[in-house]
């Protein structure tokens, strides 16, 4: 009896323990359900409040415009700063913003706006060539052909896009890659007398003779009833002592 008495108190201690256990486990349980909730209202309420900021923000810039069309610059200027404080991805603001800066020639304010509009909106081609304007004026040349480069890698068709890159990178004295332009240039238009005789001087430039006069030689044999095209090839067999 004492024996059976004995389980009967360890079978009671261990299902006592076991409640002991369970309960906190379900306090916790609840507690942490309360949590997920009260985590997923503040969630909610920050995306609201996002919204609302985003919103705030849109009206903040059409109401810059109306500004803008009405020719109050200062209004304007400060509208638009407030719209980025509302919305710090508001592209279309930054964008705006960069042409005030310029007007107040503060290109490295110029340049930090449009620069942060074309990361934002790397799909938007104005903001993009603005982008690769605004490396040239500040003498950004490397930025300003890697910019140029993309555009054209997306529309090869970028004739005058490609007519800037090679003037940058004669800029650079790179001549391999602005005649390499040039040529991808003339892939668009066909040959011409403007990049044939660009070649040439770039050739001339580089001090390669033969390959300034060839050039020149190609135009005149694409042309042959052209005495235009025959007179400067001979002008350029003159100019290098042939």
């Amino acid at each position: 009896k004492e024996n059976v008495r004995d389980m009967m108190k360890l079978k009671c201690l261990a299902a006592l323990m076991l409640l002991l256990t369970a309960m906190p486990a379900s306090a916790q349980g609840r507690k942490a359900l309360k949590t997920a909730r009260k985590a997923k209202k503040t969630a909610v309420a920050a995306d609201t409040v996002s919204t609302e900021r985003r919103r705030l923000a849109d009206g903040v810039f059409m109401e810059a415009m109306v500004q803008r069309h009405k020719g109050n610059k200062t209004a304007t200027f400060d509208l638009l700063r407030r719209c980025t404080e509302l919305n710090p991805q508001a592209a279309e603001a930054y964008f705006f913003l960069a042409q005030y800066y310029n007007g107040l020639k503060d290109k490295d304010k110029a340049l930090e706006n449009i620069k942060r509009a074309a990361a934002l909106r790397p799909d938007n081609h104005t903001y993009i060539e603005t982008l690769a304007q605004a490396y040239v004026s500040s003498g950004r040349y490397d930025e300003a052909i890697d910019v140029m480069e993309d555009i054209v890698k997306r529309e090869k068709s970028r004739d005058d896009v490609l007519s800037m890159l090679a003037q940058l990178y004669m800029q650079k004295a790179e001549y391999d890659k602005a005649i390499a332009t040039l040529d991808r240039l003339e892939t668009i238009e066909g040959k011409s007398e403007r990049l044939s005789y660009a070649k040439s001087s770039i050739y001339t430039q580089r001090g390669d003779k033969k390959a300034a006069v060839e050039e020149m030689k190609r135009l005149a044999e694409k042309y042959p009833n052209d005495l235009n095209y025959r007179g400067m090839y001979g002008d350029f067999l003159l100019l290098n002592g042939e």
